[in-house]
């Protein structure tokens, strides 16, 4: 059950991102570049790992 939930959390996590970054290409359109998928994904891994570091030092 709690591995089940870590996973379920991880995923939320990303398509949280991919949302914003969905979001954001739709209200500035061509405005924003951001790169192909390695580039996207690597965005989403260091706000991912930014957002664990700071609760770890909240805590």
């Amino acid at each position: 059950m709690r591995v089940t939930a870590r996973i379920a959390l991880v995923i939320l996590s990303a398509g949280s991102k991919f949302l914003v970054l969905w979001l954001t290409d739709l209200v500035l359109g061509g405005a924003v570049r951001l790169g192909g998928f390695i580039e996207v994904t690597l965005l989403i891994v260091a706000l991912m790992a930014a957002r664990y570091a700071v609760r770890a030092l909240i805590r």
